[in-house]
């Protein structure tokens, strides 16, 4: 029998020693999706995350160890436009260049990941076995405080 090596805790009290990547495994084991496919999804909800209210942020990425790096990887703000890029994402880079940071960022990460490859079933399950892998990393509060300043993400992954 192979040990769980997810982290265990309560609701009250976030678990100790967590790093990124075994959130992003949980969620890939738990959904069936590509590890590859659930760093970026973590990775994208983590910078908007970074970019809408980093003090709210700040609370995940200290309880979870390579979550700044994985955010910085996956940045909503300086990501490179995709090479395929069509005519509805060249227009919300336009638009959105005429917002502040955190409606670009909200813009940007919700643009990324419809551009994952994701049907909208499996973008709202991995987003769900995460913030569930996030409450545990790092206590339903911070969790809560980081999606009540980021609306606009919460909505389009039916939170």
């Amino acid at each position: 029998m192979v040990a769980d090596a997810t982290p265990k805790t309560t609701d009250a009290e976030p678990a100790d020693n967590w790093t990124v990547q075994q959130m992003v495994n949980e969620v890939s084991t738990r959904t069936g999706l590509s590890p590859g496919v659930c760093e970026k999804v973590t990775g994208t909800v983590l910078s908007v995350f970074l970019h809408e209210d980093r003090g709210h942020a700040m609370a995940l990425f200290d309880r979870l160890q390579g979550a700044l790096e994985l955010a910085q990887a996956y940045d909503v703000i300086n990501a490179q436009p995709p090479q395929n890029e069509g005519v509805v994402s060249i227009l919300l880079r336009k638009i959105d260049a005429q917002f502040n940071e955190p409606t670009q960022a909200a813009l940007n990460g919700v643009s990324q990941l419809a551009q994952s490859g994701l049907s909208v079933d499996e973008l709202r399950q991995a987003s769900s076995v995460l913030f569930s892998q996030l409450k545990l990393a790092a206590g339903p509060a911070a969790v809560a405080n980081a999606l009540s300043s980021a609306p606009m993400l919460r909505k389009s992954l039916g939170l």
